[in-house]
């Protein structure tokens, strides 16, 4: 009876513990986002993991390079509308950080057409879950991310983003 409840509690502090995070996640994925989707820079590398940031040069080059990536968005006429996170994977520690993989669905207009996909994002915690801090894992295989995410778990799974789908109205 009495490792019953011991597992019983165990299962309970640790989805205790993960509500909390998810929480904390949402509130910082969402603040993230919106500076995503309205090109503030400032705060969209606000919320970036910062050794990302660094490694990729800092925060000046960081600035140019989304918005020359935001300038060919519009010049192809595609335009972010939407990313909601709708998936959480485990919680994964690591010396000074813990990470979550979550999984977004992004919806973008392009060229007046509406298409939607799961996209996947590492989030990074170095308080504890305070606050979070994020990157699009798109750009990033195993390799790379443990060069710019240092003493990131080996064990972290990078979910492929699923295929494009047409939203038909």
């Amino acid at each position: 009876m009495r490792l019953i409840l011991i597992i019983a509690l165990t299962i309970f502090s640790t989805l205790s513990a993960f509500s909390q995070h998810q929480i904390t996640i949402d509130r910082d994925i969402a603040a993230y986002n919106e500076a995503c989707i309205t090109r503030n820079y400032d705060k969209q590398i606000k919320y970036s993991i910062q050794s990302v940031i660094q490694l990729g040069g800092g925060e000046e080059l960081m600035k140019d390079v989304a918005t020359e990536q935001a300038g060919k968005m519009m010049a192809s006429k595609t335009k972010v509308i939407s990313l909601v996170p709708n998936w959480y994977s485990t919680v994964y520690k690591s010396v000074g950080a813990i990470h979550v993989v979550v999984g977004q669905q992004q919806v973008r207009s392009i060229s007046g057409r509406k298409f939607e996909r799961t996209a996947y994002y590492l989030a990074e915690s170095i308080d504890e879950g305070d606050s979070w801090s994020f990157i699009d894992l798109e750009a990033y295989d195993a390799e790379a991310l443990q060069l710019y995410v240092p003493g990131i778990s080996k064990d972290l799974v990078i979910p492929s983003p699923s295929a494009t789908v047409e939203i038909r109205e």
